[in-house]
């Protein structure tokens, strides 16, 4: 399962790296409680529907000590969807999520964001790189490409 996988994964983290072993946390982000100068989360924070990630987001946000970076990629609203799905919410800033219905993703709820979505969830933090959009040509038989969304923010 999941959970015994992260288990898992902190085991063989702690093996390979024993210096660190006492600053391994194991858990989500409710487990982290050290303020951190920078946070990197690339495609971590576009599980779920909206309101998952979104407090994804502002759970990590809160580690951040003042002046700390926040360096994001995330999902962006533009992709070609691929494979079969169904839309389960829109929103007025045209960010939505879906579940997949097919392939390796199948059962999956993703969030796509809109830039208009992350300016108001970093509306309190300085732009250092302003949000741009990255697209990936999908190797066939996939169609089309997928859009994310790159940006670095600084809590002022």
């Amino acid at each position: 399962s999941c959970c015994m996988s992260r288990r898992r994964q902190s085991t063989q983290l702690a093996a390979r790296a024993p210096e660190y072993t006492g600053r391994l946390v194991h858990g989500d982000l409710s487990a982290v409680t050290d303020a951190y100068e920078l946070v990197i989360g690339i495609q971590v924070f576009q599980h779920g529907d909206r309101a998952t990630a979104h407090a994804a987001i502002t759970a990590a946000q809160r580690l951040l000590a003042p002046g700390g970076l926040f360096c994001l990629r995330v999902n962006a609203v533009g992709t070609d969807l691929w494979p079969a799905h169904e839309i389960t919410e829109e929103a007025p800033d045209g960010g939505f999520s879906i579940r997949y219905l097919a392939g390796s993703k199948a059962g999956l709820l993703v969030h796509y964001f809109s830039e208009a979505e992350l300016g108001a969830l970093f509306g309190g933090f300085e732009r250092v790189l302003a949000p741009r959009v990255v697209q990936t040509r999908r190797e066939p038989p996939g169609p089309g490409q997928w859009s994310q969304w790159e940006a670095i923010w600084r809590l002022s």
